[in-house]
């Protein structure tokens, strides 16, 4: 499994236009803490830096968003000098969304240079809830609506924003609330860099349903010819439609069932059937994908699987790897 000890926020060591397809899920914001090393994010790249565990610097020349604490990670600094303001610490654990946000940018550049123009990224990401610590971004127990700001961020930079694929999970994990539903899915973002771009419709379609087929049959649509020449006025043609022999688009609510434990270690791992689809539809046999969040790397396995080429890059987790490797050998 070829993935790379990388931190995403400096140069991907990738040729421009390299990768067909990427597929990826960040770390959600202010959910919890890996076991990886911490990363300098952003700042200059001159600097030395002189960095401050005790919190954010002065808001009025950095962020007024940002808040000194933070209850998921105090293990953060920032860079005191002058206007470099380089992070310390990982990304997810942010004390602001719209640092959360800020820093996603420059990973989702990088993902823009490497990707081929007929290529595809798909982003599953997460939303959570207000919290105080948060400071002025959210208010407290409202989304914080993290996919839309990622999204408006894509927009911003070019991206076109082609669909939003809703991964339903049925077996998704219980929550104690008693003042909303709980969640059930998650939302992953499809952009292209051009309009037009390689997608294999066919390689993902669905059976038709029974009922479906069934209407198929029936029905009328209104006659070509002139009103006057249908006896009685009556419309005369059996409704017509494209049943395509593989089967029916297959929409974008997906319900696939989330992965049952801990992933060997790594707490949020795809189930193997939602990378699949996504490699399926988005590459040919022997294209690069690449996932800069490899995690467990099940992403990369079920490339392998399908027989394209896969790279990706983490900072831990080898030891989740390598189980992976070897119970799917």
């Amino acid at each position: 499994m070829n993935v790379r000890n990388h931190n995403v926020f400096e140069r991907w060591p990738l040729e421009d236009k390299s990768v067909q397809a990427i597929i990826t899920s960040p770390p959600y914001f202010g959910m919890r803490k890996y076991d990886i090393r911490d990363v300098v994010i952003g700042g200059r790249e001159d600097c030395d830096h002189l960095w401050s565990e005790k919190g954010a610097p002065d808001p009025r020349t950095f962020d007024s968003s940002i808040v000194r604490h933070h209850k998921v990670n105090r293990d953060h600094a920032f860079c005191e000098y002058g206007k470099c303001h380089a992070f310390r610490g990982q990304h997810g654990l942010e004390p602001s969304i719209a640092l959360y946000v800020r820093h996603a940018a420059i990973w989702m550049r990088e993902a823009k240079r490497v990707l081929r123009d007929d290529g595809i990224m798909f982003i599953n990401i997460a939303d959570t809830h207000g919290e105080r610590w948060m400071g002025a971004d959210v208010v407290p127990k409202s989304l914080c609506l993290i996919p839309q700001r990622m999204q408006m961020e894509l927009a911003r930079d070019g991206w076109v924003l082609r669909d939003e694929i809703i991964w339903h999970k049925p077996n998704g994990i219980p929550e104690s609330v008693k003042d909303r539903a709980t969640k059930r899915y998650e939302k992953i973002i499809m952009a292209t860099k051009k309009r037009r771009y390689y997608f294999d419709l066919d390689a993902i379609r669905v059976e038709y349903k029974k009922d479906s087929l069934r209407r198929f049959k029936g029905g009328y649509k209104q006659s070509d010819v002139p009103h006057e020449a249908i006896p009685n006025g009556k419309v005369a043609h059996k409704r017509t439609y494209n049943v395509h022999p593989l089967g029916a688009n297959p929409g974008n609510i997906w319900a696939i069932s989330a992965s049952k434990g801990a992933g060997n270690g790594h707490y949020s791992v795809f189930p193997e059937e939602l990378p699949a689809r996504l490699i399926k539809c988005s590459t040919r046999p022997g294209d690069l994908v690449l996932d800069p969040f490899a995690g467990s790397g099940t992403t990369l396995l079920v490339a392998a699987k399908l027989g394209r080429e896969a790279i990706g890059f983490d900072l831990g987790y080898e030891h989740s790897r390598k189980q992976k490797l070897e119970a799917s050998a």
